[in-house]
């Protein structure tokens, strides 16, 4: 059963960083400067599907090994992720893309995907 949330974690994972390369014109770096919104692929579901891919990836773990330590983990990464995602890429998406960022975050939600893609 835990294969199952790995796998799923790591699709939207790896076609993130592709996303980021073709669509974006640059690294998945969350320091990088941003020439242009990604909002395709995975990110049309949900604004984070690399960090959704890793707690997927993590359950899966979780299921596999049945480990408290590992829930501890995933709940620590995403306590720190979700801070840093509001702290720091959300304000400067926000500076750098303005109405654009907002209309996507009115949308599409910063967690839980989506059933239909947004389109711009």
């Amino acid at each position: 059963m835990g294969i199952v949330p790995i796998v799923l974690g790591f699709i939207p994972l790896i076609d993130s960083f592709f996303k980021f390369k073709n669509d974006g014109n640059r690294s998945p770096h969350p320091f990088n400067e941003a020439p242009k919104l990604v909002v395709t692929g995975f990110y049309s579901y949900v604004r984070n599907p690399m960090y959704v891919g890793v707690l997927a990836i993590i359950l899966g773990l979780l299921i596999i090994f049945l480990n408290y330590l590992i829930l501890i983990y995933g709940f620590v990464l995403w306590v720190f992720v979700n801070t840093f995602i509001i702290k720091y890429e959300e304000p400067k998406l926000n500076d750098t893309f303005g109405e654009e960022f907002k209309e996507y975050c009115t949308n599409v939600h910063r967690w839980i995907p989506g059933i239909k893609p947004w389109k711009k």
